[in-house]
């Protein structure tokens, strides 16, 4: 009858519905050094999206066999259903689908967002050339001149709360991610950016972030 031929068709659209949730609800592998470094901005982006992952911390002496099943020869990496991705920036963007909050609400925030993830990119590039200058003697010139200069350009984008965007976005997470790794090294890195401090607050403050701050899943050093 036409009721039992509806019912069966919504049944296999039931049927359907929920493969498709399992599916994307199968768990994220994040794979990366036994450090924050690169791989710190991908885990806040995971925890900022709210998805159920898993971290893989290799060491040194396991990366040699890893490296050539890794996308691109290079870590982080991330597997997820039948996606298997290289590029931290890439990464990030992809947790981004699992919460669209992240890429910003209006036109305006879409793009002040994406900047900061390449900003975040580089900043992290800037700092890493320092860490393995010889004998580290490239932090004086990031810290004096490196950063100064790009959060001057920064500044500029701050709103009267000291946010970027008018919600948390992955770009935020990103300059975060990156400022905290600089505070790691050189503790007084903001001094001079009492408004750049107080939007490394207000992220530490998000509920997500807030919470994986202060109780890692994933001991990290930095």
């Amino acid at each position: 009858s036409t009721q039992s031929t509806w019912g069966t068709r919504r049944m296999k659209l039931l049927v359907f519905s929920l493969l498709v949730v399992c599916a994307s609800a199968e768990l994220f592998t994040l794979t990366y050094f036994q450090a924050k470094a690169r791989g710190w901005f991908p885990i806040l982006a995971a925890e900022a999206s709210g998805v159920d992952y898993t971290y893989v911390g290799i060491t040194s002496d396991q990366w040699p066999k890893l490296k050539p099943t890794t996308p691109l020869g290079q870590l982080p990496t991330l597997k997820h259903n039948d996606v298997y991705i290289g590029q931290s920036l890439a990464i990030v963007r992809y947790f981004g689908r699992f919460q669209p909050s992240l890429l910003g609400s209006t036109d305006r925030d879409f793009a002040v967002g994406q900047m900061l993830i390449d900003e975040a990119g580089d900043l992290y590039n800037a700092l890493a050339e320092a860490a393995f200058s010889e004998n580290q003697t490239g932090y004086p010139a990031f810290f004096k001149t490196t950063l100064p200069t790009q959060l001057g350009h920064l500044v500029k984008f701050l709103d009267s709360r000291n946010q970027f965007t008018a919600q948390l976005t992955l770009g935020e997470i990103g300059i975060f991610s990156q400022l905290d790794l600089a505070l790691d090294v050189y503790p007084k890195a903001l001094d001079a950016f009492p408004t750049i401090r107080a939007f490394v607050q207000y992220v530490k403050s998000t509920p997500r972030i807030a919470s994986y701050l202060a109780h890692p899943k994933w001991n990290l050093p930095a």
